[in-house]
């Protein structure tokens, strides 16, 4: 996988303005604000059981994770809490995150305000490009053998 990654090069491209307006008239925006609507509403409903059972039990509504994430009560599911955890405060250390922002040492005050942003995970999509490409790999060489070997 490092061979191929140092033979190729890969350039990452977004959409423009235009091209995410033509993806856009496809879609069924007032079905979508119908489904973000009951999402939300079955979300707080939830949630707000939830609190009123934490109450009765004890439960905590956040805790502090050891590595500095968050998590906090959403549902209660067959009488047990729920906790929805972030898990990305490694990430944020590691691209150092707080440089950017509002007082940051960077200088930038970037603080995500009319943003649009699309999140990728380039190292799933690697590790299954890599999978795939190794699966491919066995096949030829299945291929090759059942072609060359005597029977």
């Amino acid at each position: 996988m490092l061979l191929f990654l140092g033979i190729f090069t890969f350039q990452l491209y977004a959409q423009t303005p235009q091209q995410r307006e033509q993806i856009k008239s496809n879609y069924d925006l007032v079905k979508l604000a119908q489904l973000q609507a009951e999402y939300e509403e079955d979300f707080e409903r939830k949630r707000a059981e939830a609190l009123a059972l934490a109450a009765i039990y004890g439960w905590p509504e956040t805790y502090e994770l050891e590595g500095g994430g968050l998590g906090f009560l959403v549902e209660v599911l067959d009488g047990q809490p729920i906790y929805l955890e972030t898990t990305n405060r490694n990430a944020a250390i590691t691209i150092r995150a707080d440089r950017v922002h509002s007082g940051g040492s960077a200088g930038l005050d970037l603080n995500g305000e009319d943003m649009l942003v699309g999140i990728w995970d380039l190292g799933a999509i690697i590790l299954i490009f890599a999978v795939n490409a190794t699966m491919n790999l066995f096949g030829i060489m299945m291929e090759y053998h059942n072609q060359y070997t005597q029977k």
